[in-house]
């Protein structure tokens, strides 16, 4: 089964993406469950704040959950900020069909979108614990595919060079099983 793992800092596009890319890949597998960080807040972390250690506990409730899905054959599109290194390792290891997809976005434009006023809130002293300021943002070292969203390409276009990669990678792999041994 497969589980599309996008990445990213608050603003990197990461949901609107994954909604894309939902809509798409719905069509060929329906039942595609997406899973969207804040929503998962609301859902199954509603008791969590975002401290380092609560996001620690929600990113390995989001895991778990995926997997679960993903072991009864649902296709997942999990988008969320996953900042904890061993979760991703362990999301590698346990998840058949596992893509983390890093959503690379500059710094100027995170902040001057800002859409959920995060970082301005930040700066004025207004919040705390803010991935990517006051709590560092753990860079995927090997994800299996970055996108960089500089804003200058639409979400369309984003969510399919993915599903160009996923089409290519099912083509290489059916093209290795026709092959006699």
């Amino acid at each position: 089964m497969m589980v599309i793992w996008l990445i990213g800092k608050s603003g990197a596009g990461k949901t609107s993406i994954g909604e894309a890319l939902k809509r798409r890949i719905a069509t060929r597998r329906p039942g595609t469950v997406f899973l969207d960080g804040d929503i998962l807040r609301d859902a199954v972390c509603e008791d969590l704040g975002y401290s380092v250690p609560d996001r620690y506990v929600s990113e390995r409730r989001s895991s778990r959950l995926s997997k679960l899905l993903a072991d009864q054959g649902v296709p997942v599109i999990c988008a969320k900020l996953s900042n904890a290194p061993d979760i991703r390792q362990w999301n590698r290891r346990n998840i058949s069909g596992y893509r983390e997809i890093y959503i690379k976005v500059p710094e100027d434009i995170l902040e001057s979108e800002d859409r959920k006023g995060l970082y301005r809130a930040f700066r004025n002293g207004e919040t705390e614990n803010v991935v990517g300021m006051d709590i560092p943002f753990h860079e995927p070292l090997a994800p299996w595919m970055t996108i960089h969203n500089d804003r200058t390409q639409p979400i369309q276009n984003l969510a399919e060079r993915i599903m160009e990669r996923i089409d290519a990678e099912s083509q290489d792999a059916a093209q290795r099983e026709s092959i006699p041994a």
